[in-house]
């Protein structure tokens, strides 16, 4: 379902956005219902920030605190963009899981309820790479094409 193995984003500091710079997308930048919606933009500095650069149908995740489960599924229209720490980066193999059907399940009840349950297993509520990765591949059993709904129903 996934083209890799989900990854941690980058620990670095957020600086002003200032010269060439790349962006960076935080927890705090992703709106309720999914988009990069940031009060400020910021920057990152880092020689290894090109690792975390997001992609088209890349997804990433709030692993962590308040909004863990949070999602954003990547929009080229935002410009380039690395991802922070505390996001998980989920990259759907596209022959097998289009990136907008996951998106629209990270929005579901059913999804939001498996994300309360785990959460509160999980110390800290922090929901580990591992964790999201199964459920992920959970799909698999209600996904018979892009059209579906089977994975909707609550």
């Amino acid at each position: 379902m996934l083209s890799e193995k989900p990854q941690y984003g980058i620990n670095a500091a957020a600086v002003p956005l200032t010269g060439l710079l790349p962006v960076y997308i935080r927890i705090t930048d992703i709106s309720d219902d999914g988009y990069f919606k940031p009060t400020e933009k910021v920057g990152v500095n880092s020689t290894l920030s090109h690792l975390y650069q997001l992609s088209e149908g890349d997804i990433v995740l709030a692993r962590t605190g308040a909004s863990v489960g949070k999602s954003y599924l990547y929009n080229q229209n935002d410009g380039l963009l690395i991802y922070a720490g505390f996001l998980i980066k989920m990259s759907p193999n596209k022959s097998k899981l289009d990136p907008k059907y996951l998106s629209q399940y990270l929005k579901t009840e059913k999804y939001w309820d498996w994300v309360t349950v785990n959460s509160m297993r999980s110390q800290g509520g922090s929901i580990l790479c591992l964790i999201f990765s199964q459920r992920i591949t959970l799909l698999d059993n209600c996904h018979p094409s892009p059209l579906s709904s089977a994975c909707y129903a609550g």
